[in-house]
């Protein structure tokens, strides 16, 4: 059901950046990272959403496909980026599934002294399985007051 009702949204608002990334994240944590690259690429860009958590999902989508240096290029044009602040969760994220966890976490520090709201998925959200078995994952967490 919740299934219909996101494609009828999607439908409806097929241009909104929100709708786009939700469809990517979704396709992402189903294991289906071409679909997400799809669903990225495909969508017209939203003028009014800064373009970077776009490419962040991009990069992890090229990383779970196996296209590692797509995903490092993608990853060192949102480092040189004027709007990371906005999605360092993305780019944690990004760089776990490139297997580059201490600057993951580094990403999701910032995250947390940011107050960024997607932070408050950390211990729930697919994109962060490959912290999950990190030692400074739990610690993490703690800080937020998040069990």
């Amino acid at each position: 059901r919740s299934v219909r009702q996101f494609e009828q949204i999607r439908n409806q608002f097929h241009t909104s950046a929100v709708a786009v990334e939700l469809e990517a994240q979704d396709d992402l944590a189903l294991e289906s990272p071409a679909q997400a690259l799809e669903v990225l690429v495909e969508a017209p860009p939203d003028p009014s959403a800064p373009p970077d958590l776009r490419d962040a999902l991009r990069g992890v989508a090229l990383a779970q496909m196996g296209q590692r240096q797509n995903a490092l290029a993608e990853l060192k044009r949102l480092e040189r980026s004027n709007h990371i602040v906005d999605s360092s969760y993305y780019v944690a994220a990004l760089c776990a599934h490139l297997g580059d966890k201490d600057k993951a976490f580094a990403y999701l520090e910032k995250s947390r002294e940011d107050r960024q709201t997607d932070m408050l998925f950390l211990a729930v959200d697919p994109l962060m399985d490959p912290l999950r078995s990190d030692a400074r994952f739990k610690p993490l967490m703690s800080t937020m007051n998040l069990p």
